[in-house]
C-alpha cells in the first residue's frame, strides 16, 4: 500500500470512487438538495480548473493497480481537507488516516503552513478526532447538507515545560513516529510542473510509505470531508465556515527556518540584498528542471573581499544545482538519461540570522528532486562566515567535542525533536567525527548557527530509503543559550565576534 499525489488521468477515476463511496454510505443521511449539491461538487468539469492551476491536490492510495482511497486538498484557503473517501471494501485498514498524515505532510513541510481544516460530515467527526482534530464550531447545515468545522494545529506548541523556550518546529510532522518523511516541493512546483509538461501526466507525489498498523476507526463511509466547492461564483462554503481565530502567539504559525530569530546588530555599513539562480530548463522534453535558489550577497565591503564572501554564500545554496544538475557526475548523468519520467529541481530559501559588523550566520533551507521523482530531499545548510577575511566556521571549529558536551548536547536534541530514540544508532565516537564533518555515510551533515537567542548545533538527516534508523527528520538543531554553551567553548577566535550580542 502506498500514496501518491494522482496524476490528470487518474483524476477522473477518482471521482467515480467517492461518488460510489458518498452514494453508498453518506447519502442515504442527506436531503436531496444535499446530495445534488455534492454531485455537482466533484463533476469533472468543476474539479479540473483548480487541479490545473495546482489549488487542489488529489492524493491516492494505492494497492498494486487499485485505487483504494482517495483525498484533496484544497489550497485556496492554506491546508483544507476537501475530499477523503475509502473505498468500501478497504475501510477499517487505517486508509483513511495514512491519507490524512500523507497531507499533512504536504501542508507543513510543502505547503509550509501549521493548521489543516476539514468540514466533516457528522459520522466523520469520530474519526477525525482519532487523527487529532477538534471540532471548532456545531454542527452546521447548508444546502442540504450537515457537517461539523474541524482543524488540527500541526506544529503544536514549542514550550518546554522546563520553561526553556524551542524555537521552532524540526521538520517532521510529529503526528505518527517512525512514518517516513514526506518530502514535496513548496507549491511553485506543483503549479509549475503542470504548467510545463503538456500531458500533465509525468508528476505524482515522491513519497511512498506503509500503511501504520493500527486499529483506528476508519469508517470510509463518514471519511468524508465537504470543501469550499470548486468554482468561486457558486459557493455557499465561504458563508457557513467561521473564521480560525487568531490566538495571538505568532511563534505557533512558524516552523522550521521561519521561526529562527534574526539579530542585527545596529550601525552596519553593509548592506544585504537577495539574488536568485533560476532555470526552468525550457529546451528539454523529457526532463523536468525547476530550480529557484535564493542566496544573499552583500555590497558595501572592500571590493576583492567582498566578491569572495559572495561567492561563498552562493556556493552554499548552489550546493544541490551544481551537484545534480550544473556539474553532475557520471551516476547522476546515467540516472537521468534511464529514468521514465526524470526531475532535476531545487528550491532554496534562506534567512540571515545573525548580522554584525564582522559576523554573518546564514540558514539555507534545501528542496530537491535529485533525478527522479521517489529520489527527494530536504537539506539545512548553514555558512557562518567572519566579514573581515571571509574565514567559514565549522562546528568542530567552535566547541571541543568531548563527552561532556556530547552528552548535553544529544539530550537538548532529544529535548526538541521530543524523542529519545533520535540518535540512537550512534555511539559518541560517532557523534564526534559525524559533528567533525567526517560523516562517509552521507547521512548525517553537521550544521550551526547563531540567532538572536543563542547558537543551535545540530544535523540535517539524509537516510537511505527504509532505513530503520530513519525518525522521519529533515534536520533537528539542539539550542543554547551563549551562557549555556561557554563550559564548551574552543579557543576559535569566533567567539570574539558574537561575544558582544
Amino acid at each position: 500500500m502506498f500514496v501518491r499525489i494522482l496524476e490528470a488521468q487518474e483524476i477522473l477515476p477518482a471521482l467515480h470512487l467517492v461518488w460510489d463511496v458518498f452514494a453508498a454510505d453518506v447519502a442515504p443521511y442527506y436531503e436531496p438538495a444535499g446530495v445534488a449539491e455534492f454531485q455537482k461538487f466533484i463533476k469533472y468539469e468543476n474539479v479540473m480548473p483548480g487541479v490545473q492551476k495546482g489549488e487542489t491536490v488529489f492524493f491516492g492510495a494505492w494497492e498494486g493497480q487499485e485505487l483504494c482511497g482517495v483525498s484533496a486538498l484544497n489550497l485556496r484557503q492554506g491546508g483544507h481537507i476537501a475530499l477523503l473517501f475509502v473505498r468500501k471494501e478497504w475501510q477499517l485498514r487505517g486508509v483513511g488516516r495514512t491519507l490524512y498524515q500523507e497531507m499533512c505532510r504536504f501542508c507543513v513541510q510543502g505547503l509550509r503552513i501549521n493548521r489543516i481544516t476539514v468540514n466533516a460530515a457528522p459520522g466523520a467527526v469520530e474519526s477525525y478526532r482519532h487523527y487529532g482534530m477538534q471540532e471548532t464550531a456545531p454542527e452546521q447545515k447548508a444546502n442540504g447538507m450537515r457537517f461539523v468545522p474541524m482543524e488540527a494545529v500541526l506544529s503544536g506548541n514549542m514550550s518546554g515545560d522546563d520553561g526553556k523556550k524551542k524555537k521552532r518546529l524540526p521538520l517532521i510532522l510529529g503526528i505518527v513516529a517512525g512514518v517516513l518523511l514526506l518530502l514535496a516541493l513548496l507549491g511553485w512546483i506543483v503549479s509549475s510542473i503542470v504548467k510545463d509538461i503538456a500531458d500533465e501526466s509525468n508528476w505524482s507525489s515522491s513519497h511512498i510509505y506503509e500503511i501504520p498498523d493500527d486499529d483506528y476507526n476508519d469508517d470510509g463511509q463518514d471519511d468524508y470531508g465537504w470543501g469550499d466547492g470548486w468554482d468561486n461564483e457558486d459557493d455557499w462554503y465561504d458563508q457557513e465556515t467561521p473564521d480560525i481565530q487568531d490566538d495571538g502567539n505568532d511563534e505557533e504559525e512558524l516552523s522550521g527556518i521561519d521561526a529562527i530569530p534574526e539579530y542585527k546588530e545596529e550601525g552596519i555599513t553593509y548592506q544585504v540584498t537577495d539574488d536568485v539562480y533560476t532555470d526552468e530548463g525550457e529546451d528539454t522534453k523529457k526532463t523536468v528542471i525547476n530550480f529557484e535558489v535564493h542566496f544573499p550577497q552583500i555590497t558595501g565591503l572592500d571590493g576583492s573581499l567582498q566578491d569572495d564572501i559572495n561567492a561563498k554564500l552562493k556556493e552554499c545554496a548552489m550546493e544541490t544545482a551544481e551537484k545534480i544538475y550544473l556539474n553532475p557526475d557520471a551516476q547522476m548523468k546515467e540516472k537521468v538519461i534511464t529514468e521514465e519520467s526524470p526531475v532535476l529541481a531545487s528550491f532554496v530559501e534562506y534567512k540571515v540570522c545573525y548580522q554584525s559588523a564582522d559576523f554573518m550566520s546564514v540558514v539555507y533551507q534545501d528542496y530537491s528532486y535529485e533525478g527522479s521523482q521517489q529520489d527527494t530531499h530536504v537539506r539545512l545548510r548553514t555558512l557562518n562566515i567572519n566579514l573581515k577575511d571571509g574565514t567559514i566556521y565549522t562546528v568542530k571549529d567552535i566547541v571541543k567535542l568531548d563527552d561532556a558536551f556530547l552528552a548535553d548536547w544529544l539530550d537538548e536534541m532529544r529535548d526538541e525533536a521530543d524523542n529519545d530514540e533520535l540518535l540512537a544508532e550512534l555511539d559518541n565516537d560517532a557523534l564526534k567525527k559525524c559533528l567533525s564533518g567526517e560523516d562517509e555515510t552521507g547521512v548525517y551533515s553537521d550544521n550551526f548557527f547563531v540567532d538572536a537567542e543563542g547558537i543551535e548545533i545540530g544535523f540535517s538527516f539524509d537516510y537511505p530509503a527504509d532505513d530503520e534508523n530513519d525518525q522521519g527528520y529533515a534536520w533537528v538543531t539542539a539550542p543554547f543559550d551563549m551562557e549555556d554553551i561557554v563550559p564548551y567553548q574552543s579557543d576559535s577566535g569566533f567567539w570574539n565576534l558574537v561575544s558582544g550580542k
